[in-house]
């Protein structure tokens, strides 16, 4: 008589998040072969990992050389970081009256998933920008992800007259935050007034099916000779006005002058 355990699959990868258990689930199976006719075999299995696990059920008779079944759970903890890497041990201990007591163990591994989680918002920019400048966009990346980021920002499908290089790569641990900045140049050809540009996170995971993440920012473009012309036209109207002003009370002084030497000609 014998006793043999077997665990299935080998591997199983977990996919914990920043918040959510990653649990997993073996498939187990235990075999007594050839159990004399009228013996019972008690069979008692127990589980162990670097993670949290349990066997179901622990405990199993046997009367026949038929296999049963049972199943292992392991529980991976939220923010357990992407390629960690756990062994799990189920041993079992058979026993039957005035035989000795047989043992096996089976062993299997889990792994942990990538988790992708990128969240990009505007945070502030620099204002207006006039052809021919550059207008700073600060955007505030929050890395989700059960590890760390390298990542880049670029423009996706930017309005006609406004572009931008990629940035330098930034690494952001995972769960936590980074502000990233991104000058945009404003040519010749750019509409002034209000635009609306979308900004992405560019990072390498995003070829092994990792989703897109961007952001839509307000660039405003002025006109400056149009500005400098509309400030001329208003400063010239203001001194305009003001001249208007100084004559007529001028004239007003020169009447009132008239009126009072009238009067004392008169006494």
């Amino acid at each position: 008589m014998s006793f043999e355990l077997h665990l299935d699959p080998a591997v199983l990868e977990a996919r914990p998040t920043s918040s959510q258990n990653g649990p997993v689930v073996f498939n187990g199976s235990a075999e007594v072969p050839h159990v004399p006719p009228g013996l019972r075999v008690t069979v008692t299995l127990s589980s162990s990992c670097d993670w949290p696990s349990i066997v179901s059920p622990s405990t199993m008779v046997f009367s026949d050389a038929n296999p049963q079944a049972f199943y292992v759970s392991v529980v991976v903890p939220p923010g357990t970081a992407r390629g960690e890497r756990a062994q799990l041990r189920v041993s079992g201990t058979a026993k039957a009256p005035l035989l000795p007591e047989m043992t096996d163990t089976a062993f299997a591994n889990v792994t942990v998933a990538p988790y992708y989680g990128v969240r990009i918002e505007d945070a502030f920019t620099d204002g207006k920008a006039e052809r021919g400048s550059t207008v700073v966009v600060t955007l505030n990346i929050t890395n989700m992800c059960n590890f760390d980021l390298a990542c880049h920002l670029e423009l996706l499908d930017p309005p006609q007259g406004l572009s931008a290089g990629p940035t330098d790569t930034t690494t952001i641990a995972m769960f936590t935050y980074a502000l990233v900045t991104i000058a945009i140049y404003v040519s010749d050809e750019a509409a002034t007034g209000s635009s609306d540009v979308m900004v992405g996170v560019v990072y390498p995971e995003q070829a092994r099916g990792a989703p897109e993440c961007h952001a839509t920012t307000k660039v405003v473009v002025v006109d400056a000779r149009a500005q400098a012309l509309s400030w001329g036209v208003t400063s010239a109207l203001l001194i305009a006005l003001i001249g208007g002003i100084a004559l007529i009370i001028i004239l007003r002084r020169k009447k009132s002058r008239r009126k009072a030497d009238g009067r004392k000609e008169a006494l």
